[in-house]
């Protein structure tokens, strides 16, 4: 089966009408690229080891003292999550329940802080690695 590629969106597109011939080879290819992705962001998420943060705010502080209890809240780069593939055939790759909420801080920015933007700059960064890691577990499992 002979298939002439022009571009990065036919190529995404022809990925697509294989994938679909077999779900299998598509969950598979999703998860062994989705897993790389998740990797990466762990790797590329902003971290500043010399600082010292319990990660919390002051609300948090002020209902920890009045009820004596503690929550830890694990770091962005240790809390990176990877979703099984869902019927539409979509993977989602983010934080988790106790961190994703404070994610957007650190990739756009505040009034007061510069926008890191690692979140963006992964995506474009792998972009190329997953779709040749898809096309790889596509091929091995399609025989092609």
């Amino acid at each position: 089966m002979g298939v002439e590629i022009k571009g990065e969106k036919e190529l995404d597109q022809n990925l697509k009408l294989l994938a679909a011939q077999s779900k299998s080879a598509r969950n598979k290819g999703l998860k062994k690229s989705a897993e790389y992705a998740g990797r990466k962001l762990a790797e590329k998420t902003a971290y500043n080891a010399d600082r010292k943060s319990d990660r919390k705010w002051k609300a948090q502080r002020q209902f920890e003292k009045a009820s004596g209890t503690t929550k830890e809240f694990p770091h962005l780069k240790d809390d990176v999550q990877v979703s099984g593939v869902s019927s539409m055939g979509e993977i989602k790759i983010g934080y988790g329940e106790d961190t994703y909420w404070r994610a957007h801080f650190a990739e756009t920015g505040t009034i007061n802080q510069t926008g890191q933007h690692f979140m963006q700059r992964t995506e474009l960064e792998i972009k190329e690695e997953v779709i040749s890691i898809m096309a790889e577990v596509f091929k091995k499992e399609l025989g092609l």
